[in-house]
């Protein structure tokens, strides 16, 4: 009703007119995939360079995604190309450098070591590779002072988290000086330094796959990475700052400027249009960024438009989220003027076929409506499930847990010259805090999070033993005989397994702890049938058991002295504290 809302025409993605973007630099580009086909099973190389080196999409779950690109869901899922196609290999080895360059889309920021883009031969056996590992972009690349894994990678700046799960740019450049990571046109700082700088990639091997989403034959899928690839390039130089930021500001995907008419509104010049530049985000939404006024008039000059009050329409109702830009309010002068910096999601109906857009005014030109905020017909709430009673400790509760239990500053550090008893409690805490659980949620439990715990432990448990064993500082291990050897330390086990446990898990746990002899590693009865046979099995009887093989090291890799008998103890402590009992709450 045009006596209730001020509206402009409607247009839809069809209508609109395709957006060319911006240049990209591609003058060594090797091989290009813009995923554009959106169905089958292959992904073509575009690139135009040398022969074709298509991809073959495999696996149950791995699909074309809206907007140009493709979703890695699951096991199985990879795109590789054949290993017979050499083009790669060749035009790389002429220069010895090259670039991955990719527009991905993580699923998460709990995947490690999960291969994006990996010239692999199966095995740990690679070329070079583009992985995600947490918050973090890793490059691993093979040449004469790296492994044939690639290996040391090299990773984004941990502190930093630069990796998160939205659409972002990332290209992983590697010549004579080294490797670099670029993200959304910004270099990024390495964590480490590069071991790779000043090698050779003569020995790579030209019977290797281009593979994208997963190592070739990963066992159980250990480094699939899940997430939608919306490009990949390759190219045979590394690229420069310039090129690598002329290529995120051109984008990805398939784009369109939407013309919406607003010349039929009193006030406004003939042939006026506020255009956004549109593209389909994925397979539920599309982006609407760039606002503009823009005249078609070739001979106006000068205007005087003013603007309040702008929101999306989808169909027949303004759509319900995404509404970025209620709060313009400015006035047209000039030809071509931006309207807002920022960008908006709106949700996909019937498909970027089917879908019309309008825009909905509070004020245009000599005309305004008051805009009622439309209702909605309220939900019926539904109970949900209880929230779980079992949670997690959270980063900063594990530290201070683990304070607690040894004794041990959250601050402590020592560092003697010359002597491999230094510990950093501090440091290592702020090394694996990222990687630590951020919620309480057991649901948000993953593997990483174990092992941030147990990194973190062992820091813990080398102060408390340097404390004691090195320093004479009192501590919970002041019964422990740091003189004694390994084999002598073994048979007096209980001197040091006895406080740790006291100390590390308390009281009320006896179901878990010892209630008969050490020998016999104590008895445990089920709690719902105290009837049924003890099971001895203990946390006692189970750290014993680390310790018997711990020292099956003596004689071959390590000695029968009071070293071994320090790494015993640390042994235990660790495995004591980094426990479910330390993780739960």
């Amino acid at each position: 009703d045009p006596s209730e809302f001020l509206i402009s025409r409607a247009t839809s993605i069809p209508d609109g007119i395709v957006a060319a973007g911006g240049s990209r630099y591609e003058a060594e580009q090797v091989a290009l995939y813009e995923f554009k086909t959106g169905q089958g099973s292959t992904a073509y190389d575009t690139s135009g360079a040398g022969a074709a080196l298509d991809l073959s999409l495999e696996g149950g779950t791995i699909a074309w995604e809206g907007g140009w690109g493709i979703s890695i869901n699951g096991a199985g899922d990879i795109a590789r190309s054949s290993a017979t196609n050499t083009k790669i290999y060749d035009m790389i080895q002429t220069t010895g450098e090259y670039s991955i360059e990719a527009w991905v889309a993580p699923n998460n920021v709990t995947q490690e070591e999960a291969r994006i883009v990996n010239y692999s031969g199966g095995g740990g056996n690679k070329n070079f590779a583009l992985s995600q590992t947490l918050y973090d972009y890793d490059s691993q690349v093979r040449n004469s002072l790296t492994g044939l894994d690639g290996e040391a990678a090299v990773s984004t700046q941990m502190d930093l988290e630069i990796l998160q799960a939205t659409l972002q740019h990332v290209v992983a450049t590697y010549d004579s000086t080294g490797r670099k990571i670029y993200v959304n046109g910004n270099l990024i700082p390495l964590q480490t330094a590069d071991g790779a700088a000043g090698g050779s990639i003569n020995n790579w091997n030209n019977g290797y796959s281009l593979v994208l989403g997963d190592e070739l034959g990963a066992a159980n899928d250990n480094n699939l990475w899940k997430g939608v690839i919306k490009m990949v390039s390759i190219h045979n130089r590394a690229l420069t700052s310039d090129q690598v930021l002329q290529n995120f500001t051109a984008g990805v995907g398939e784009k369109f400027f939407l013309l919406f008419d607003i010349s039929h509104i009193a006030g406004v010049p003939t042939q006026s249009y506020i255009v956004f530049t549109v593209s389909q985000s994925d397979n539920h939404s599309y982006l609407f960024t760039d606002p503009k006024y823009v005249s078609l008039d070739s001979n106006i000059a000068n205007v005087n438009i003013p603007i309040r009050g702008m929101r999306i329409g989808l169909n027949s109702n303004p759509v319900a989220a995404g509404q970025a830009y209620v709060n313009i309010g400015t006035t047209i002068t000039t030809n071509g003027q931006s309207l807002s910096d920022i960008g908006t999601t709106v949700q996909l109906a019937g498909g970027p076929y089917n879908d019309e857009f309008y825009l909905i005014l509070e004020a245009l030109g000599t005309e305004s409506r008051t805009y009622a905020t439309p209702t909605y017909a309220g939900r019926t709430p539904v109970d949900l499930p209880a929230a779980s009673q079992i949670g997690l400790k959270t980063f900063d509760q594990i530290n201070a847990t683990f304070a607690a239990m040894t004794g041990v500053s959250t601050q402590a550090t020592y560092d003697p010259a010359g002597t491999e008893n230094d510990y950093d409690v501090p440091a290592i805490y702020e090394l694996v805090k990222q990687q630590l659980p951020s919620s309480p949620d057991i649901n948000t439990f993953v593997t990483a999070h174990n092992i941030g715990v147990t990194q973190l432990a062992m820091e813990y448990c080398q102060a408390l033993v340097t404390r004691e064993a090195i320093q004479g500082l009192s501590t919970i291990l002041d019964a422990v005989d740091f003189g004694q050897v390994a084999t002598v330390a073994a048979t007096n086990s209980s001197t040091f397994i006895n406080p740790l446990l006291a100390a590390m898990n308390g009281a009320g746990m006896e179901y878990q702890m010892d209630d008969g002899s050490f020998a016999a590693g104590g008895a445990t009865f089920d709690p719902i049938d105290p009837a049924t046979t003890p099971d001895t099995h203990t946390a006692k009887s189970e750290l014993d058991h680390l310790i018997s093989n711990l020292n099956q090291c003596i004689g071959s890799t390590c000695s029968d002295d009071t070293t071994q008998t320090r790494a015993l103890v640390k042994s235990v402590c660790t495995a004591t504290l980094a426990n479910a009992n330390t993780i739960i709450q």
